[in-house]
């Protein structure tokens, strides 16, 4: 027999009533804290249009910015590589050097500036730039778990993440939508065009017909290659906003404590201790 080892306050009635197992109920009362409204909005604001990039970025590189296939999947390679570079060299850098939620800041801004690449420009090297920028702003999500782990509170955890994740799930359904959408508003057709079609009249002759169907059918869609990239972009915009909203400590986020200080700077502080403990058992 092993002993239940959850403390005995973290111990929860293991009753079943609807308000537990009621999603609608637990979609409200996130409004109810302030910690967990602002995560969720966060998490809705920024992966909404990384949902919706992703699920049409590749069709968008080859038919209004010209890529050969091979430079997509130069491409895809590019940000795959930087991705992993980012999400575990880098990432660790900006956690330990500035915390977590300045490197959610740091995510957000490296997201608002590639999704306004992709909206207004169209150069070559560019759209090479923006890759690596997006690869870089893949470390919002790991950031914003991270932040969740540290900040929030004991009996919140398993709450927090699963609302995360549940956000995240209806991002990716509502992004590719929402980006689908604005391209048919703005009249920017992402359907491969077919270059020639045969026709058979009752000569029995057959008639070639090109499709000389534009990508573009209107002057706002050439100035404006991109819409909902821009689109996006305000979206992450107001993430980032939100995002100074964060909690620096856990006294700010309760509301008891006199100690300012931060997670990290505390945790600074201990290994500083132990560094010195260490020297001085081996002098």
């Amino acid at each position: 027999m092993v002993p239940e080892s959850l403390p005995e306050r973290l111990r929860i009635d293991q009753k079943v009533s609807w308000d537990k197992i009621d999603p609608f109920c637990a979609l409200r009362n996130i409004t109810h804290d302030r910690f967990i409204y602002l995560i969720c909005l966060i998490v809705l604001l920024s992966y909404l249009p990384e949902a919706g990039q992703y699920s049409c970025f590749f069709v968008y590189l080859r038919l209004v910015l010209g890529f050969s296939e091979d430079e997509v999947a130069y491409f895809i390679a590019f940000i795959g590589i930087l991705s992993c570079i980012a999400q575990t060299i880098l990432l660790a850098c900006l956690q330990k050097y500035f915390g977590a939620k300045e490197t959610i800041m740091v995510g957000l801004f490296f997201q608002i500036v590639q999704l306004a690449a992709f909206g207004i420009v169209t150069s070559n090297w560019v759209m090479w730039f923006a890759g690596g920028l997006a690869a870089l702003s893949s470390l919002t999500y790991p950031s914003i778990s991270a932040f969740v782990s540290v900040y929030a509170r004991e009996d919140q955890q398993g709450l927090v993440q699963g609302m995360v994740n549940g956000v995240r799930g209806l991002c990716n359904g509502l992004g590719p939508a929402l980006f689908g959408f604005t391209f048919y508003l703005f009249n920017v057709d992402l359907g491969y065009p077919s270059p020639l079609a045969l026709t058979k009249t009752n000569s029995n002759l057959t008639t070639i017909i090109t499709n000389s169907k534009p990508v573009y059918s209107t002057m706002l869609s050439r100035d404006v290659p991109g819409p909902p990239f821009l689109f996006g972009a305000l979206l992450a915009t107001i993430a980032l906003m939100f995002s100074l909203l964060l909690p620096i400590s856990v006294s700010n986020l309760n509301g008891n404590g006199n100690d300012m200080r931060t997670i990290e700077q505390n945790a600074r502080l201990l290994n500083s201790k132990d560094d010195a403990n260490d020297n001085n058992q081996f002098d």
